[in-house]
């Protein structure tokens, strides 16, 4: 099995706390597990980084397209993962939340108070595993909150380097991994009354699943590009951009594994999946790459799925959010909404033709926040010399390159809900994440870095 790896690969510089964690999920599955809840099964499936416009082309989406409702081009809240995830599980924004990057420099984590989807369908008695990669979904973060068992390589294993400090990729992230991790515990799970959180990272730098020699390998983290270590010259961008698909092509592959399993097993007939990404993707549309510094729709737009009883299969064009994933959930299961916050709606109920969806937050650069409707897109930059807006106008300009500027004005309409808008850094506080993986994906640098960066 490719999940051996995890423990026995030859680029894993410290395998025994993986060890460990492999040895004991076993035996927590052959452990007394109590009465099932009733309740149709649920399952979140989630790609880290998938752009909305390579999301709707892969098999994975065809697959769900026949079965479930599909959003096209819904919107994230925020250009980055934390905000975007803590979204996604409590159905809050991320000011109501509270997770996200303080003006410290530090990361702050959910609100203690803040319920997350598999907290609340544990209280309800249901069976919660989550199995995910990404520094970022990570416990500290309040992300594990709810699951019965949680496991997340990057926390389990140290970032394997080679020499020179260069860092290889872990096996344990591999997609191939995690969802060999789920499709393990599904040979055993009841037929209802159960969560599964399965979020791969395959589409995230570095990339790992490419041809010997390909140019892109040389990419190993954004700030290489940032600080000039590297040319983005014209093959560069084009090996990166085919880099991208490959990694989306094999993160396609896992995760309609998984899909034709809980088909297979009957799950599609009472259960829901959500299937979506916490954010996408810039590859120089707007002169830069990456995400976490920008709000343009090649970044905030993603691709959103729901197969769910009842719920009619075909394309919706009325605005979507990550805000609406967990109010649908609740909704299905029967659950209350907290009210701690504006949260999202249900989507299987009617939305309405003049909504506006909403993000807030950056993790590099200046503080942005955005705002959309069917026919408007306004992004508001907040620097320390100002503020300033840019509208576009969707039908003319659905690419985002024609910016209108308002300098130091709140705006109207829906730059005004921009204006309005707060990020997670504002009254959060401080919690510890593996500076070590963020240290060796590029979130991070600096002398903390040293030893974990190129």
């Amino acid at each position: 099995s490719e999940r051996a790896l995890t423990i026995f690969g030859t680029r894993v510089a410290t395998p025994l706390p993986q060890l460990a964690t492999d040895l004991v999920v076993p035996f927590q599955m052959l452990m007394p597990q109590g009465p099932v809840a009733s309740g149709g099964p649920v399952v979140l499936l989630t790609i880290d980084t998938l752009r909305s416009d390579h999301a709707v082309n892969t098999k994975t989406w065809a697959f769900l397209a026949e079965r479930g409702a599909t959003w096209d081009r819904a919107m994230t809240t925020a250009s980055w993962t934390v905000p975007s995830v803590g979204s996604l599980v409590t159905g809050l924004l991320p000011a109501d939340h509270g997770a996200g990057k303080i003006p410290a420099g530090g990361f702050s984590s959910l609100h203690e108070e803040v319920p997350t989807i598999a907290q609340q369908l544990k209280g309800k008695g249901y069976r919660t595993q989550a199995f995910t990669v990404n520094p970022f979904v990570s416990t500290s973060l309040g992300f594990a909150r709810g699951f019965d068992f949680f496991l997340n390589p990057d926390e389990d294993v140290a970032q394997p380097l080679a020499l020179f400090g260069e860092a290889w990729p872990l096996p344990g992230r591999d997609g191939k991994v995690v969802v060999d991790h789920a499709l393990d515990w599904l040979e055993d799970a009841p037929d209802e009354g159960w969560m599964l959180w399965v979020h791969l990272f395959d589409p995230h730098l570095p990339y790992s699943h490419l041809p010997d020699g390909h140019k892109a390998y040389k990419v190993k983290h954004p700030k290489q590009l940032k600080h000039g270590k590297l040319k983005a010259t014209r093959k560069l961008k084009a090996a990166v951009r085919e880099a991208y698909q490959m990694e989306v092509d094999y993160a396609d592959e896992q995760t309609l594994r998984l899909l034709e399993a809980l088909d297979a097993r009957g799950f599609f007939e009472t259960g829901t999946l959500v299937f979506t990404s916490d954010h996408g993707e810039e590859l120089w549309e707007h002169k830069g790459f990456e995400h976490g510094h920008s709000h343009h729709r090649e970044v905030t737009d993603v691709a959103l799925a729901i197969v769910t009883p009842g719920l009619a299969p075909g394309p919706r064009s009325t605005e979507a959010s990550l805000l609406d994933v967990t109010p649908t959930l609740r909704a299905i299961a029967g659950l209350p909404n907290p009210g701690m916050g504006e949260t999202g709606l249900d989507l299987r109920q009617s939305v309405p033709d003049d909504r506006v969806v909403k993000a807030a937050g950056n993790l590099y650069g200046n503080p942005q926040t955005s705002a959309r409707n069917q026919v408007e897109k306004v992004i508001e930059t907040r620097r320390k010399r100002g503020i300033s807006q840019c509208s576009y106008d969707l039908k003319a300009d659905p690419g985002e390159l024609d910016c209108q500027t308002s300098d130091g004005e709140a705006g109207v309409g829906v730059g005004s809900v921009a204006s309005g808008l707060k990020t997670a850094a504002e009254g959060a506080q401080e919690t510890d994440v593996s500076k070590q993986q963020l240290c060796a994906l590029g979130y991070m640098s600096g002398p903390e870095c040293d030893g974990f960066q190129e």
